[in-house]
């Protein structure tokens, strides 16, 4: 998972480059060959993701996926409900464990259709990602900006 890890701050550091966004096509390629080819299968396939083999994960799953959201990132769209979703999905990342953890808490005590079960859950989720994004990330972010020294390129004289 740390190689994983370090692929996405790889990603997120590299430069944007536009005929990156083959990406997208290359490491989804990448990932139906692996599954054509039985690189992976599927009683294989929960030990990769718990862990189990993870240099095997990162090369049958780690580094297609890094390919792809590199290709994502080279897309610019224009600001909408995604973009936003985008910008609060880490927040989303890091809060949809504890409001699970307190559904299921419910959920045993009050047993519930699967159906509704999820939208509650998906529900909940999206609500509790976007005020902990609207409350503390954002704010977080804001201060980071603030504290950056405004960065000027200068071309170094050349003295004759």
């Amino acid at each position: 998972m740390i190689l994983e890890f370090l692929l996405g701050v790889a990603v997120a550091h590299a430069p944007n480059w536009r005929p990156g966004i083959w990406g997208i096509p290359s490491g989804a390629v990448w990932l139906v060959a692996a599954g054509l080819i039985g690189i992976t299968q599927a009683a294989q396939s929960l030990d990769l993701l718990l862990g189990d083999d993870g240099l095997r994960r990162v090369f049958i799953f780690g580094i297609p996926s890094a390919i792809i959201v590199y290709g994502a990132v080279q897309i610019e769209g224009r600001e909408s409900v995604w973009t936003y979703l985008g910008d609060a999905s880490y927040s989303l990342y890091l809060s949809h464990t504890p409001v699970m953890f307190l559904l299921s808490v419910f959920w045993k005590r009050f047993p519930m259709p699967p159906e509704l079960i999820i939208l509650s859950c998906v529900s909940a989720s999206l609500l509790f990602a976007w005020t902990v994004h609207e409350s503390i990330e954002k704010p977080i972010m804001g201060l980071f900006k603030r504290q950056r020294p405004a960065h000027r390129q200068t071309l170094p004289r050349i003295s004759r």
